[in-house]
């Protein structure tokens, strides 16, 4: 079943890749229920929130009033409250929200800077256990593009040496720099493409100061925005990426698995998430003209299965036939549907064209 939420004028209403905009309340009165953050409009992020069985959703409840037509990103505890960190309209500068929850609603909390000065965005929020927010972001400055990461140990109220720091360079660039942070074990992870050339990462552990150093993952042209990360419950990290082909690989702590492609077609926004240690990798593949498919890859064993339509009212048709009711004849036209060519869907009987 879709269900319409709301429509956006935002540039990146639905967020990117790399950014969480979905949570689930797992215990408690509430358990089950599912929040979405949106950004409706250039300005503003709102809320909205369903339980189970999900076919009602509240109208979206303004939240943010200040944020830049920017993606931002947003975490959640194990007590449910949700941060949320974003560019600030007025002047680019990166703050952090705590959604406080209580009852099964959110109170929005006061904006805390990160970082005051530069241009901000596509910011990435990560918790480290037991109580360590981590954020990264892209930092533009006199023509560079620069990775930063800062860490808060009070839930956001502040960060590192405070809003005049940018904290942790991680890496640096000259035309687009992207982020994505992931904890596992006793590791911060970060995952980054740096000017379409690479994706690589690096990590720090909780209790060592510094970062180790840059790993590749994979290397080329044409990497963004266009990957995605998880966490196993066998403690292993996924990674889904995209540059024209997607391809996926794995890391167990100590060393990378080989690239696995996904569609050699590629495609965009994809999302990974694990079910019983089996990777489920979700996209949207290009179909004819303006169209796209959402399709879903999936590994329950020791490959990965075609892929296949996530919503199954989105297929491409299996048959398409005309019905002459003069003859009670039938007319298979399944191929010229299901091509690309225009104006080629008619009834061999006649000459008239199909108007849908």
């Amino acid at each position: 079943m879709q269900i319409f939420l709301a429509d956006s004028t935002a540039i990146s209403g639905a967020g990117i890749s790399p950014e969480k905009k979905v949570f689930k309340i797992n215990s408690g009165q509430y358990a089950g229920r599912i929040v979405i953050l949106m950004q409706l409009s250039p300005t503003q992020v709102k809320l909205t929130y369903a339980d189970p069985p999900y076919n009602s959703w509240v109208t979206p409840i303004n939240i943010l009033n200040d944020c830049a037509d920017s993606p931002f990103d947003a975490v959640m505890d194990s007590e449910n409250n949700i941060y949320l960190v974003y560019t600030l309209s007025a002047d680019s500068k990166l703050a952090c929200r705590k959604l406080g929850y209580f009852q099964g609603l959110w109170a929005v909390g006061d904006a805390c800077i990160i970082y005051e000065s530069d241009s901000n965005v596509n910011p990435s929020i990560e918790i480290q256990p037991p109580e360590r927010l981590w954020v990264s972001w892209t930092r533009i400055t006199s023509g560079g593009y620069y990775l930063n990461a800062k860490h808060s140990n009070d839930w956001g109220e502040n960060w590192g040496n405070g809003p005049s720091s940018y904290g942790y360079e991680i890496a640096s660039g000259v035309s687009s720099a992207w982020s994505r942070l992931q904890t596992m074990g006793s590791y911060m992870y970060i995952f980054y493409t740096i000017d379409g050339s690479r994706l690589s990462t690096r990590r720090k552990h909780v209790f060592i100061e510094l970062w180790e150093d840059e790993e590749d993952i994979a290397t080329g042209a044409g990497f963004d925005h266009n990957f995605d990360t998880a966490i196993t419950a066998d403690n292993r990290i996924g990674i889904v990426f995209d540059n024209g082909t997607m391809r996926y690989r794995e890391f167990d702590g100590t060393r990378w698995s080989s690239i696995i492609e996904i569609d050699g077609d590629g495609g965009d926004f994809p999302q990974l998430r694990y079910f019983n240690n089996n990777p489920y990798i979700v996209y949207l593949s290009d179909f004819i003209g303006s169209q796209r498919r959402i399709l879903c890859r999936r590994r329950p064993g020791g490959s990965f299965m075609d892929p296949e339509e996530l919503a199954p009212s989105n297929r491409v048709f299996d048959k398409v036939f005309c019905y002459n009711s003069t003859y009670a004849s039938y007319q298979d036209i399944t191929a010229q549907a299901a091509d690309d060519v225009a104006g080629d869907m008619y009834f061999p009987g006649t000459t008239a064209l199909l108007k849908m």
